[in-house]
């Protein structure tokens, strides 16, 4: 895999939000300074999904950030109280408006000339892609990430508008819980469209971006998630995780080969390590 290994510092904060404030948890390298010399050669924002919170990727953002990248894992505010009264739309959108705070956040935490990628897990895939066409105008997206990703109707709509350079999908096998990898076969040919003729600068902004995916044989879809609580007490957060419980009931624990091929792709991809994408014995390329 290309890069070495370096140090890692964590920050712990909460980020401001239409009357509320929501933890994160922020990983980067030790030695960066803030200039060009120290710092991180990209910095993602990774969302959790659905009934989950921030700590079920820590392990995945400690692992990018002693690759020398900066992560912010934030929570994000809640898509299922809402959905008993029904404004799951709302919550949605208040979803994906608090995603384009934590990105912008993280844009200058680290400065105009670090990448800036978005990433998600199940719905937090959905966030992160309708929160990168929002953002597109404001900050430059170097990259999407999307893990075992599952849209909601409004995805479709979105995607067609997405300008990034390059995307992963990383699937687990179909099942009930990825909504039979949707994001495959109904998101991902939206963003596919031919360029304009219009210009030369049209032609460059209407450009389809470049599009892995990629699936890692036998996972499910919690694979990609941490194993348990045991990141809580690393993270000096002293809640009680009981997110997912019903789907751990269902599924039981992540299975540890798989998870370790979710970070693997992840990393590489980041990276734009190829060889590293294209050796994985867990994974298929399917496009």
């Amino acid at each position: 895999m290309v890069g070495s290994m370096v140090s890692v510092v964590e920050e712990l904060g909460e980020l401001p939000f239409e009357g509320s404030s929501y933890s994160f948890n922020f990983l980067l390298p030790s030695d960066w300074t803030g200039v060009d010399s120290g710092a991180p050669r990209l910095a993602l924002l990774f969302l959790h999904g659905f009934t989950r919170d921030r700590l079920q990727h820590r392990a995945m953002a400690a692992r990018l950030a002693h690759l020398n990248m900066a992560v912010l894992l934030p929570d994000l505010p809640s898509l299922l109280r809402p959905s008993f009264v029904g404004y799951m739309e709302e919550s949605r959108s208040k979803c994906v408006r608090f995603a384009c705070v934590a990105a912008r956040w993280l844009a200058g935490r680290v400065g105009g000339y670090v990448p800036l990628a978005l990433g998600g897990f199940s719905a937090g895939g959905a966030v992160a892609l309708e929160a990168a066409v929002n953002l597109q105008e404001q900050v430059i997206l170097d990259a999407l990430i999307l893990v075992d990703a599952v849209p909601w109707p409004r995805t479709c709509d979105v995607a067609g508008r997405l300008q990034v350079r390059r995307v992963m999908l990383a699937e687990s096998e179909p099942s009930s819980f990825n909504m039979y990898n949707a994001f495959r076969l109904q998101v991902i040919p939206k963003m596919m469209r031919p360029p304009s003729p219009a210009s030369p600068s049209e032609v460059s902004a209407c450009k389809s971006p470049e599009v892995k995916i990629l699936r890692v044989a036998g996972s499910n879809h919690i694979d990609a998630e941490n194993a348990g609580c045991e990141e809580t007490k690393v993270a000096g957060d002293e809640r009680q995780n009981y997110n997912g419980w019903f789907t751990r009931w269902i599924v039981g624990r992540p299975n540890t080969a798989c998870q370790e091929a979710f970070y693997q792709l992840v990393a590489a991809f980041l990276q734009a390590d190829q060889e590293a994408l294209e050796a994985s014995q867990l994974s298929m390329v399917i496009q």
